[in-house]
């Protein structure tokens, strides 16, 4: 997704990704939502893409809220992953309603990718369980021909993202159904 900076009147549009700070994270250098931000100037340093701050965008947008945050970062983040979103509206919604999720989702797509890479597709969508009210997002791992050690490293990228999690409402598992890709 492309938006125009008005701050830039003579330069090309630029793809912006935000997303919150988190003020606790802040002064850690090995925090995850510092792993977050280099990863994400990582990805995005060969184009004129950047990220900024949701706040940040305050003076550009009437209303930088959440929800605008929410819409155009994960999509864009995602499609430069070329991470599949099931259910976009469910996801986003999901997301809307816990609001602190929405980076540590960013974060764990960006883990299961570099760990996959071209290995896998990996698809975000909403699980809701049949027999209960119980909702939680689910990042599947499926691969052509599956690796023995995929459940070892699907545990791998867990214990990166998981502590974000604490004091957060909502959840984010991370697992493989051993469907094929195109299911």
């Amino acid at each position: 997704m492309t938006t125009s900076l008005p701050s830039y009147p003579f330069e090309s549009s630029r793809k912006v990704w935000n997303f919150p700070d988190l003020p606790e994270e802040k002064a850690s250098e090995d925090s995850w939502i510092t792993k977050l931000r280099n990863r994400v100037n990582r990805l995005f340093r060969d184009t004129s893409a950047s990220y900024q701050d949701a706040y940040a965008l305050d003076a550009h947008v009437e209303s930088p809220s959440l929800s605008y945050t929410a819409e155009l970062s994960l999509p864009t983040l995602l499609a430069k992953l070329h991470v599949a979103i099931a259910h976009p509206a469910e996801v986003i919604d999901y997301i809307l309603q816990n609001p602190g999720l929405g980076p540590i989702v960013m974060y764990a797509c960006l883990l299961t990718k570099d760990e996959f890479r071209h290995d896998a597709t990996i698809t975000l969508d909403l699980y809701q369980d049949p027999e209960s009210d119980d909702r939680y997002l689910t990042i599947y791992v499926r691969q052509k021909k599956y690796d023995k050690n995929i459940l070892k490293r699907i545990d791998k990228i867990c214990d990166e993202y998981e502590p974000a999690l604490r004091g957060q409402s909502g959840w984010l598992l991370l697992t493989t159904d051993y469907k094929h890709p195109s299911s």
